[in-house]
């Protein structure tokens, strides 16, 4: 197969985005999910839970409720956000709820009238009053199908959803960067470029601006956060997978060297085109932590975290 499912994965506020959103904008790639990040795959109770349940870790209580939160993701994805409830909101976002609602009909085997204790204590008070008020307490409960078939049948959802054809794909965080193998291997043809960042750059980002995903008020607890991400990062087997690493300030500073990079990588003859892309706007990002960051916090980072930083 010649065209590609290229992923743009970073840690958090690593740069990747600024990498995805150039790419997407050139004439070489399809985006069918344009600035969401996709991540079915690696999602809480998404493809590789389900995977994992029934290859190792099956039981009842676990495959059930691994499908039942499945079900709740496909709201998650196609849902609009709002000031309370977060939502992505995929484009096509029908399509998808049709194609993840076949696919959760289609990857189980078995299926009968039927709860467990520790299900129904998994359910809302209010949720458990409704069936009672209601006279509806029959639950059902699934088998999923056996472990070839599933395979065979997730491998489709990601052409059909990816709307797979005559274009490479092009994804923003399609992958987790903690466990490239399995949440790509679903993908046609996948290939991952991991972009990496000066910590200092990355700690000031977390400190000024709304990452509530990531430590932001104490430089020590950001170190340890840091260490053991490249730590699980680092600790994977990248035999089985295609992956290009680059520097966001080598992108920025240096874009014609880093897209020789790319396109042998990719074997895709990516030539820069008079784009909108602002490059001023990210080399401004770029050692913005000599302006924002204390000094004991900045040789606090330079000390624990020196094998990664830009030289």
């Amino acid at each position: 197969m010649n065209f590609k499912t290229i992923n743009i994965i970073g840690t958090g506020y690593s740069g990747s985005t600024a990498v995805y959103e150039y790419m997407q904008i050139q004439n070489y790639f399809h985006d069918p999910f344009k600035n969401k990040e996709f991540t079915i795959s690696y999602d809480p109770c998404g493809i590789i839970d389900i995977e994992n349940c029934i290859t190792s870790e099956y039981s009842i209580n676990k495959a059930n409720f691994i499908y039942r939160n499945f079900l709740e993701n496909i709201k998650f994805y196609t849902n609009k956000e709002d000031e309370l409830k977060p939502g992505k909101n995929f484009q096509n976002s029908e399509k998808v709820e049709k194609l993840l609602l076949r696919y959760a009909e289609e990857i189980i085997d078995l299926k009968y009238d039927g709860n467990t204790a520790y299900l129904k204590f998994k359910k809302t008070k209010f949720e458990l009053f409704k069936s009672k008020l209601f006279n509806k307490n029959k639950d059902q409960l699934i088998f999923f199908k056996e472990i070839n078939l599933f395979k065979k049948i997730t491998e489709k959802l990601f052409i059909d959803i990816l709307g797979f054809g005559n274009e490479h794909i092009i994804l923003d965080q399609g992958a987790n960067i903690y466990d490239l193998y399995r949440s790509t291997k679903y993908y046609p043809n996948p290939y991952c470029i991991l972009v990496y960042r000066d910590p200092r750059d990355i700690f000031s980002e977390f400190k000024f601006k709304t990452a509530t995903s990531y430590p932001k008020n104490d430089v020590k607890i950001f170190c340890d956060w840091y260490l053991q991400s490249m730590q699980k990062i680092e600790n994977q087997n990248f035999e089985n997978i295609n992956i290009l690493e680059i520097q966001f300030e080598d992108f920025i500073n240096d874009n014609q060297k880093s897209l020789e990079k790319i396109s042998k990588f990719l074997s895709i003859s990516i030539k820069p085109n008079h784009t909108k892309f602002d490059f001023n706007k990210s080399k401004n990002n770029i050692l913005r932590y000599k302006k924002l960051l204390t000094n004991e916090e900045i040789l606090i980072i330079e000390k624990r975290l020196s094998k990664y930083l830009l030289k």
